[in-house]
């Protein structure tokens, strides 16, 4: 058997804790789909230099719209975690494992949903982009972090930083990632370390093209990385 003793579990959010939402796109569906266009058209212009400062642009946008902070606020309360989510974090917490969140999502978006969820007593740490409404009620993202660090994570955030100074003085670490940005952070793990990826996604690709010292374990949905934390901490 496998000690938990010391655990650190880091959760990619988007896709991966809220396993069926980008939360990004989950807003604009909901209260501006008119938008949804003009989102991708910008990000395929490279006309803004990262997904957080182009979010930022397009929740002036959505401002502009007469979108309201409560009708932002009341739709990520439908945007809820599933049971198999909520059910991983409380084995998780029963498991005495450390819990984090390393997402590019923002304190907004993570916070609504966890409290929606009733799950936010269930996370330790969460390490994403700032966000705050304004007197009128326009939701300003900022980044994190300000400045480059030398790798192929966005500018706003290096998830293999973060990861890094979660890991500091705690035993092995659990990765649950899908995305690109989740790459980083992998290639920093060691033998004794696991890498919960989900199927198919640009995260497993990218796994199956380096050579990777954790052990990489596939999901598709959270009743599959509930299973395999059942199986990891026994």
């Amino acid at each position: 058997l496998v000690s938990t003793s010391g655990w650190l579990v880091v959760f990619d959010f988007d896709k991966s804790l809220l396993d069926w939402c980008d939360t990004d796109v989950f807003l604009f569906e909901q209260l501006a789909p008119h938008l949804l266009d003009t989102l991708r058209e910008l990000w395929s212009t490279k006309k803004f230099t990262s997904w957080n400062k182009l979010i930022d642009h397009m929740l002036g946008e959505l401002h502009n719209s007469g979108v309201t902070k409560e009708q932002i606020v009341e739709a990520f309360y439908r945007c809820k975690l599933t049971q198999a989510s909520v059910s991983s974090l409380q084995l998780l917490q029963d498991k005495e494992c450390y819990v984090a969140i390393v997402s590019d999502s923002n304190t907004v978006y993570i916070d609504t949903v966890l409290q929606a969820s009733e799950a936010r007593h269930l996370v330790n740490h969460v390490i994403t982009n700032p966000a705050e409404f304004t007197v009128n009620g326009q939701l300003r993202l900022s980044p994190y972090l300000n400045e480059p660090h030398g790798c192929s994570c966005p500018h706003n955030l290096c998830k293999g930083q973060a990861t890094d100074k979660l890991r500091e003085g705690r035993g092995k670490t659990i990765y649950v990632g899908d995305g690109h940005n989740d790459f980083c952070p992998c290639l920093r793990l060691s033998r004794t370390d696991y890498i919960f990826a989900k199927r198919d996604s640009s995260l497993h690709v990218k796994l199956m093209e380096h050579k990777i010292e954790a052990t990489i374990m596939l999901w598709s949905d959270s009743q599959e990385f509930y299973h395999l934390f059942q199986e990891v901490l026994a």
